[in-house]
């Protein structure tokens, strides 16, 4: 049993380049996927906010939600991730991209259910690859530092700074190979 508090966050604040179109906002499942994942999260977590950019859904149905901007702009998902701990640093985030249509309430809950609370991140492997899967997982206070040290050094990319955490990885195997499949560009695209 974890004893820090659990809170949610959406990563949302991309620039959707090769979708054309703002991701978090495309209808999959009846609603826009921003507000899906946020709901998603809700299940589990005291709090869910939008890791996204001020201003960027005014005017949405994803207006009205709790956000937390990045502290510094454009140095992608893990300033996202960042910004969120420095807010609340003595708990575990559950973080979960908007860009995954085919995560689900059984995923999540899985997660929560075979996660290690000693694990400083518990996150799914990529059956293909066998590598961290970062964009929905259990990041906990731990890993700040660690998340701090790789973006000094200029390492943004969420795979590798895993990749690199040693034996605080948790990694968890995929009930389903597909359903961390990403949506970016319009030909990922299929409603369901």
């Amino acid at each position: 049993m974890m004893t820090d508090t659990l809170r949610g966050l959406v990563l949302a604040g991309g620039y959707s380049r090769r979708m054309g179109r703002d991701k978090a906002l495309i209808d999959y499942h009846g609603q826009p996927q921003g507000l899906r994942a946020f709901e998603l999260l809700q299940e589990h977590c005291m709090s869910v906010s939008l890791s996204c950019r001020p201003g960027q859904f005014e005017g949405s149905p994803l207006e009205g939600l709790p956000e937390i901007h990045d502290l510094k702009a454009d140095q992608g998902p893990m300033e996202g991730l960042r910004s969120a701990m420095l807010q609340f640093p003595e708990d575990t985030w559950f973080q979960l991209a908007c860009d995954l249509p085919r995560v689900d309430q059984d995923l999540l809950q899985l997660l929560r259910d075979q996660q290690d609370p000693e694990a400083v991140v518990t996150c799914y492997r990529d059956p293909e690859s066998g590598l961290p899967e970062p964009m929905c997982g259990m990041y906990r206070p731990a890993f700040l530092s660690h998340l701090e040290d790789c973006l000094a050094q200029g390492q943004r990319c969420a795979r590798k700074s895993l990749m690199t955490l040693g034996e605080g990885l948790q990694l968890l195997d995929l009930p389903h190979p597909d359903a961390m499949c990403n949506v970016n560009r319009p030909e990922d695209w299929k409603p369901e």
